[in-house]
């Protein structure tokens, strides 16, 4: 899959802030020029292995020169505890970081690399202190759904149950899932228990260069480069999307991914894709990994495509905070400002939106419905597996999702992937095949055939480009037809579907079994 560079809004929104107020004062607009030459000088020195000669050395802390061996970092039993700062500060964070208490009693080191004395991740700290306000999410809350796995007869339930939080846009939590105890965040843990070498090269993000270079925080380098630094207060580094295509769901809620199990595992008899090409982003979203040193911070973003995400903390611990709309009702594009509002780092959170932070410890399940805005901390050093996924439960949400992307351009999201289009044609095909028992509700039977039917509406300049083939043909007239006989919308926004109704409405239950027998007979 060819990488894609992210393109974090918040770094956007914070450079167009600061830049107005340099611009309207010349004498911190001269210190502030001073500072980014030296950063830049800095940064290529330590690139090249050299000691910076305008740093001066920190008069306190441990030894910033990268650790001799790799580091290890063991997983403790996926019991809550509050004290995050033990064996973070002074080890893997610099041990002049402050400390932020987080809503609930929480306490982990602040974002933190010190240069010339102070702390260059200031921008960063100042956010992580504002997120830590917000309210931290128990069982009982208004917007998550916590499941306990052990409670439902079979794993059948549990997907059940999963997809009714999902369709309605409500996170779900599913402590101590899946936890490997015997697993080190360490080379050979990551080798022995998922096959990465320490030789795999991958698109490093370093929070550093992120200061310095808003849009472009990318360094190229070897996985075993981030695994050197987890000990290294001199650091601050992140992989994201490191391919597992050798892996897949968990068995016990695999059954969630019906792009996989029913668009393209059960229509080969009539579709079949020897003949075809198919994006190899159908192998890369399944399964992916993240491994973060201490202190990064992602900030607020949805996950791109409208896919649904699942996410499985293996070592480490990771604060998730996810937000909410007061009002779904509000139109659309009310709601895509309010949510772009996020990429404000000196607002609090929009009168109109509110939050809530998940702390998860490993073996914790995390799964978002499409559209999910969330920013995630990691305290401590973490590795992360995950993967996404298309819901017929979902397409509600997912077509709004797709919708924020295309209007803003991809700015809302740090990814891109090429598969979606083909994935949900695939699913249109895919409905005689569905499990008669599944009950699709309107708005999202409707949304996934207007996203087949009008597919430049919702396509990225990034994507690939749409080819008009006898199979996207066949598909658009199946949806076509769909959308006929329940009175579609076609785009018209008088339509409910479009009018003042919450957008996690799925709508009313549709008979979708007449509607394949009708264009079957076709």
């Amino acid at each position: 899959m060819p990488k894609e560079k992210a393109k974090s809004a918040a770094n956007k929104r914070a450079y167009e802030k600061r830049k107005q107020r340099l611009q309207s004062n010349p004498e911190l607009l001269n210190e502030f020029k001073e500072k980014h030459r030296r950063a830049q000088n800095m940064y290529r020195q330590r690139q090249k292995g050299e000691t910076p000669g305008d740093s001066p050395t920190p008069q306190s802390g441990p030894s910033t020169a990268p650790p001799q061996t790799a580091p290890s970092v063991t997983p403790s039993h996926p019991v809550c505890t509050l004290d995050l700062v033990s064996g973070v500060l002074g080890v893997q964070v610099h041990e002049s970081a402050g400390v932020i208490e987080w809503h609930g009693g929480l306490r982990t080191v602040a974002p933190t690399l010190i240069r010339e004395g102070k702390n260059y991740l200031h921008f960063d700290e100042n956010y992580v202190r504002n997120v830590a306000s917000y309210a931290a999410a128990i069982p009982g809350s208004r917007f998550i759904d916590f499941l306990d796995s052990s409670s439902y007869t079979d794993s059948y339930d549990l997907v059940v149950a999963i997809r009714q939080s999902l369709s309605a846009g409500r996170p779900v939590v599913v402590r101590n899932f899946d936890y490997l105890p015997s697993f080190t965040f360490t080379e050979d843990g990551l080798r022995r228990h998922f096959g990465i070498p320490p030789t795999m090269s991958v698109d490093i993000h370093d929070t550093e260069r992120r200061v310095v270079d808003f849009g472009n925080p990318h360094v190229n380098g070897q996985l075993g480069d981030v695994m050197a630094g987890i000990n290294d207060p001199d650091q601050c580094r992140f992989v994201l999307s490191i391919p597992l295509t050798h892996r897949s769901m968990p068995p016990s809620i695999s059954m969630l991914d019906d792009g996989l199990t029913v668009g393209w595992s059960q229509t080969q008899t009539h579709m079949p894709f020897e003949k075809r090409k198919v994006s190899a982003d159908n192998l890369a979203v399944r399964s992916w990994a993240l491994a973060h040193q201490a202190g990064v911070f992602t900030y607020p973003h949805q996950d791109a495509d409208g896919e649904a995400t699942y996410a499985i903390v293996v070592s480490g611990v990771k604060l998730w905070t996810l937000y909410f709309s007061c009002d779904p009702t509000q139109s659309r594009d009310q709601l895509l400002q309010h949510f772009n509002n996020l990429c404000d780092p000196d607002a609090n959170v929009h009168p109109q939106l509110t939050a809530e932070t998940v702390c998860l410890y490993p073996g914790d399940l995390l799964i978002q419905p499409p559209g999910q805005f969330h920013s995630v901390y990691t305290p401590t050093a973490a590795f992360t597996i995950g993967g996404h996924f298309y819901s017929y439960e979902c397409f509600h949400l997912t077509e709004i999702a797709r919708y924020f992307d295309v209007t803003l351009k991809g700015e809302l999201t740090n990814q891109v992937h090429h598969h979606s289009l083909e994935t949900l044609m695939q699913m249109i095909v895919g409905l005689p095949h569905l499990d008669r028992e599944r009950k699709l509700k309107k708005n999202t039977l409707l949304a996934l055939c207007l996203m087949v039917i009008h597919p430049k509406r919702y396509r990225l300049k990034v994507h690939d480009t749409i080819r008009s083939t006898q199979v996207s043909a066949y598909c658009q007239t199946i949806a076509t037809d769909i959308v006929n006989s329940m009175g579609g919308p076609e785009f018209d926004p008088q339509h409910p579907y479009f009018g003042k109704r919450s957008y996690v409405d799925a709508g009313e239950d549709v008979d979708w079994i007449l509607l394949i027998s009708n264009w079957l007979k076709c």
